[in-house]
């Protein structure tokens, strides 16, 4: 009888759970998208704070000589949890830029101006003078040292 190979997850918190439905296997593996196995248990926990964007992860099930395998994409982890967590201030501006993160350290905050073009780079500060720059809207991207990248646009008015 060939394995079945199934899966299936759920969001709680903050911690994925993807949980092994497979049929007529008698071992499993999670691998990861570098081929690294990463369990052979029944359920497989990823603390997603870590995360963003999309997960990936392979089950393969097997029994004595035949196996299956499902990958599974975990779409839009983390959104809730960058967006609760990321604030700048003040907005608008007339230069002097505040920027928290809550308990988590900043990597580099870069700031675009409408055109794309970085006008500004900073690496783990939280409070930026940029009364030099121009009046106008500006994109300030803020990467922290979890990987969550947080984007959001910024007034500068004189």
């Amino acid at each position: 009888i060939r394995p079945q190979a199934m899966a299936s997850y759920e969001v709680l918190g903050d911690s994925l759970y993807i949980y092994n439905q497979s049929t007529n296997y008698t071992s499993l593996n999670w691998i990861d998208t570098n081929q690294n196995i990463l369990s052979e248990s029944e359920t497989h926990t990823i603390f997603i704070g870590e995360l963003t964007g999309v997960y990936e992860i392979e089950l393969v099930a097997s029994n004595d000589c035949k196996e299956s395998s499902v990958i599974l994409s975990v779409n839009n982890l983390n959104i809730k949890n960058v967006e609760e967590k990321h604030w700048i201030y003040p907005n608008p501006s007339s230069g002097i830029l505040s920027y928290t993160a809550g308990n988590v350290e900043i990597e580099t905050l870069s700031i675009c101006n409408i055109l794309g073009d970085c006008v500004y780079l900073n690496t783990g500060e939280n409070r930026h003078d940029l009364s030099y720059l121009s009046d106008g809207v500006y994109v300030v991207t803020v990467k922290d040292k979890n990987g969550a990248i947080k984007k959001t646009k910024w007034a500068k008015k004189s």
